[in-house]
C-alpha cells in the first residue's frame, strides 16, 4: 500500500512496432517498483504480494487512468496507440472490472478500442468458467484481448476457438524448437 501511496510503482512503456512500416502502433504498460533504496524491483518480486494484499486492481486502474492520459497526448499529436495491459486470471472475477473501466475511459474520452488486455496461457486455465463473461464483456466494450505466453500450458486449439481472443503471443521457447 505504501509503494502504490507513494507513487513507487511507476509505468513503463514497452512499445509495439509494425514490422512491415516500422512504426510504433502501440506500447506494453509495464509496471516497475523504484524503491528509495533498493532501486528498480521487478514484477517477479512485488506482484504477488499486490496479489495476496488484493491490490491488483487498485494498481490496474491507476496504471489505466495514466496511460490514457499518455495515450491522449499521442492522439492530440496524431498518433493512434494501443495500450496493452496485464490482467491476472484473478481479476476477471471482479464485477466491477468493466464498470469500472467504462468509467476510466468515460473520464478520459477514450474508447476501449485503443486497449488490449494481455492474460497468460497458465492463467487462463486457471481462470473460473465466470471469467469468461468479463472477457465477452471486455470485447463488447471494443477491446482487445491476447493470450500471453502461449505454448508454456496446455490450452488446446479448441479451447482457443470458445475463447474471445483476438491475439495470440507465442512463448519464444515455443517456436525456437
Amino acid at each position: 500500500t505504501e509503494a502504490l501511496d507513494a507513487g513507487w510503482l511507476e509505468l513503463w512503456y514497452q512499445p509495439k512496432f509494425n514490422l512491415q512500416t516500422g512504426e510504433v502502433c502501440g506500447v506494453e504498460v509495464l509496471c516497475r517498483w523504484l524503491h528509495p533504496t533498493h532501486g528498480i524491483l521487478s514484477p517477479a518480486l512485488f506482484m504477488p504480494v499486490l496479489e495476496r494484499c488484493g491490490l491488483l486492481d487498485e494498481l490496474l486502474f491507476t496504471q489505466i487512468e495514466q496511460a490514457l492520459g499518455v495515450q491522449r497526448s499521442a492522439r492530440e499529436q496524431g498518433f493512434t496507440l494501443n495500450l496493452a495491459f496485464n490482467l491476472q486470471a484473478v481479476q476477471l472475477a471482479n464485477a466491477q472490472l468493466t464498470a469500472t473501466l467504462k468509467s476510466l475511459l468515460a473520464q478520459q474520452g477514450a474508447s476501449g478500442a485503443g486497449l488490449t488486455f494481455e492474460l497468460t496461457e497458465s492463467g487462463l486455465l486457471e481462470a473460473p468458467a465466470t471469467s469468461l463473461e468479463s472477457l465477452v464483456r471486455l470485447r463488447m466494450m471494443g477491446c482487445r484481448l491476447s493470450i500471453d505466453d502461449f505454448g508454456t500450458g496446455y490450452s488446446s486449439l479448441q479451447r482457443l476457438c470458445q475463447l474471445p481472443f483476438n491475439e495470440i503471443k507465442l512463448d519464444a521457447e515455443f517456436i525456437s524448437n
